[in-house]
C-alpha cells in the first residue's frame, strides 16, 4: 500500500500530509517520519524504497532488522492512508453530510437547529433540478429523516410518507434504466437480442410506469427522461427516440443548466458517435448539424465542459468521454480543434492511460486529416493498452499502412490482429465477429492491390456487392467502401 502513494496527486499528497500531522488523526511520530521519507521519493516510490531493511534503517536507524516492528509501522500507515481516502470521499458529498447532521440533531433532540436545517435543505432539493443518482439518493435519505422527525399533524405525516414513496420509485426507475444502458453498452451491438436485459423481471414494468406517469416525469424528472430515451436510442437505433429527446430538450431548454446540459450533450454525442462508426450510410446532414450545434455549445461557446468535467487541475476525464469528443470532432472534420483539445486536456486523463491515449488520439487525428506518416509515428509509441485500445490501435495500424502503400505490412498487422482476437483469453464474441469482417474485407483489398489482373474491375465490384449485403455493423465500413470505390474508379480510368 505504501507504493500506492504514487497515485495521489500533488494536491492530495499535500492534504494527506496535513492529515498525517494532525494529532486528532495520528498520534504516532514514526508515521510522520515515514511520510516525510516517502514524500522525498514521491512520485517514484519503488519496492526497494519500502523494503523492510530500508525502512528499518531510515525510520529507526537500526542495522538489525526488526520484522515485526516494521510490519506494524506499515500496517499503521496503511490504515492512516485508507482513513484519509474515506475522509476525502466523505467530504465530497456535502448534501449527504447535511442529512447525516439532521440525523444527529434529531437523535440529540436539538430541535431548533433541526427545524432550521430541515427547511433549508428541503427548499434547496425542491428547487434544484435533478442530477442523477446523488439527487435521488439524497431525496430518499431526506425523506427517511422526515419520516423519523416528530410531526404534530397527521396530514403532514402522510405528505412526508407520500414524498418518501415517490423518491423510492424514482430512484428505482433511474437506477434500473441506467443499469439497462450499462448492460446494453457491454453487449452492443447485439443489444436488441440481449436476453439478459429482457429477462429482467422489471423490464416491461419500467416502461409501462414511464408511459403511465410521463407527464409528471417530463415535468419533474428530466434526468430520468434523458436515461429513458438514451436507452431506447441505443437499444433500437431508431432515430424517433433521438428526435423525441431533442424535442423535449428544446421545450425545456431553460431548465437544462450546468451538469444536466452536459449530460444531455454527452448522451447525444455518444449515440451519434456509435451511429457514425457503425452505419452503412454516410453521416446524414441533419445528424451533422445536430452534432455540430452540440459540439459548439458544449466545447466552444461555454465553459460547461471545464466546469462539470474538469472541475480543477486535479480532475480526471473518463476515457469514454475523451474518446467521444475526439471521434465526433473528427467526424465533423474539426482537425485543428481536435488537436488543440487533445493538447489542452490530455493532462486530465488518468495517469495510467495518459501517454497511450494521447498517441492513439493524435494518430486518429493524423489519419483522418491524411497525414499517414505522423499517424504511424504516434501508433508506434502506443504501449500497454487495454483490449479495446489494443483493438483500435491494431485496426488503425492496418489502415495506415494500407494508405501508405505498405500492403505487406498491413497484411501482417491483420494477421497479428486475428491472432489476438481468436485467442481464448479474448472473451468478447460480438467484437470478435465485427473485427473478423474488417479483416476479411481489408485482406481482399490488399490482394487486389498486390496482384492486379484483367478482371480487376469485376472483382472490385463483386467485393462491393458482398460488403453491401453483409450484416452490419462492420468496423470502418465507410472507409472500406471508399477504398473499393477508389480502386473501381482507377480501373475505369485506366481501362
Amino acid at each position: 500500500m505504501l507504493q500506492e502513494l504514487n497515485k495521489l496527486s500533488e494536491m492530495e499528497l499535500a492534504r494527506f500530509e496535513s492529515y498525517v500531522r494532525s494529532p486528532y488523526f495520528n498520534t504516532y511520530k514514526t508515521l510522520i517520519k515515514l511520510f516525510i521519507y516517502l514524500k522525498s521519493r514521491y512520485p517514484e516510490i519503488t519496492k526497494d524504497d519500502i523494503s523492510v531493511r530500508k525502512l528499518s534503517n531510515v525510520i529507526y536507524g537500526e542495522r538489525k532488522i526488526n520484522q515485526d516492528k516494521v510490519r506494524k509501522l506499515i500496517s499503521e500507515f496503511t490504515r492512516l492512508l485508507e482513513n484519509f481516502l474515506v475522509q476525502t470521499e466523505f467530504e465530497s458529498h456535502t448534501v449527504r453530510n447535511r442529512i447525516l447532521l439532521l440525523k444527529q440533531l434529531r437523535i440529540k433532540n436539538i430541535s431548533k437547529r433541526l427545524k432550521i436545517n430541515f427547511k433549508k435543505l428541503f427548499i434547496e432539493l425542491s428547487e434544484k433540478y435533478t442530477e442523477g443518482f446523488e439527487y435521488y439518493d439524497n431525496t430518499l435519505n431526506l425523506g427517511y429523516e422526515m419520516l423519523n422527525y416528530r410531526v404534530d399533524r397527521q396530514d403532514d405525516a402522510l405528505k412526508n410518507k407520500l414524498k418518501f414513496t415517490d423518491s423510492v420509485d424514482m430512484l428505482f426507475i433511474f437506477l434500473k434504466l441506467r443499469n439497462f444502458i450499462q448492460m446494453t453498452n457491454i453487449y452492443y451491438p447485439d443489444a436488441r437480442e440481449n436476453k439478459l436485459i429482457k429477462e429482467d423481471i422489471f423490464f416491461e414494468s419500467i416502461f409501462k410506469f414511464f408511459e403511465k406517469n410521463k407527464n409528471r416525469i417530463y415535468r419533474d424528472h428530466p434526468e430520468i427522461v434523458l436515461v429513458y430515451f438514451s436507452y431506447l436510442m441505443t437499444m433500437t437505433f431508431d432515430d424517433r427516440y433521438l428526435h423525441k429527446l431533442v424535442s423535449y430538450y428544446r421545450s425545456n431548454k431553460n431548465e437544462f443548466k450546468g451538469r444536466l446540459q452536459f449530460t444531455y450533450s454527452i448522451l447525444i454525442e455518444g449515440y451519434l458517435r456509435v451511429k457514425f462508426s457503425s452505419s452503412e450510410k454516410p453521416v446524414e446532414k441533419k445528424d451533422r448539424i445536430l452534432l455540430n450545434g452540440i459540439h459548439d455549445n458544449l466545447f466552444f461557446k461555454t465553459n460547461d465542459f471545464y466546469k462539470y468535467v474538469i472541475k480543477d487541475e486535479e480532475a480526471v476525464i473518463p476515457k469514454m468521454i475523451f474518446d467521444t469528443i475526439v471521434d465526433n470532432g473528427l467526424a465533423l472534420r474539426k482537425f485543428d480543434w481536435v488537436n488543440a483539445f487533445i493538447k489542452e486536456n490530455i493532462k486530465h486523463v488518468s495517469h495510467e492511460i495518459r501517454e497511450s491515449l494521447n498517441n492513439i488520439s493524435l494518430a486518429k487525428c493524423c489519419f483522418h486529416s491524411g497525414d499517414f506518416d505522423n499517424a504511424l509515428k504516434h501508433l508506434l509509441m502506443v504501449r500497454d493498452v487495454e483490449p479495446g485500445g489494443h483493438l483500435a490501435t491494431s485496426m488503425l495500424m492496418a489502415r495506415v499502412q494500407y494508405e501508405r502503400g505498405e500492403y505487406k505490412i498491413s497484411d501482417l498487422a491483420l494477421d497479428a490482429l486475428r491472432k489476438y482476437i481468436t485467442d481464448e483469453k479474448f472473451n468478447y464474441p460480438v467484437i470478435r465477429k465485427k473485427t473478423m469482417k474488417f479483416i476479411k474485407y481489408l485482406k481482399k483489398l490488399i490482394r487486389l492491390k498486390q496482384k492486379p489482373d484483367d478482371d480487376q474491375q469485376f472483382r472490385v465490384r463483386q467485393i462491393i456487392d458482398q460488403i453491401n449485403i453483409e450484416p452490419k455493423p462492420i468496423y470502418s465500413y465507410q472507409w472500406l467502401l471508399e477504398k473499393m470505390e477508389e480502386m473501381e474508379e482507377m480501373d475505369e480510368m485506366c481501362g
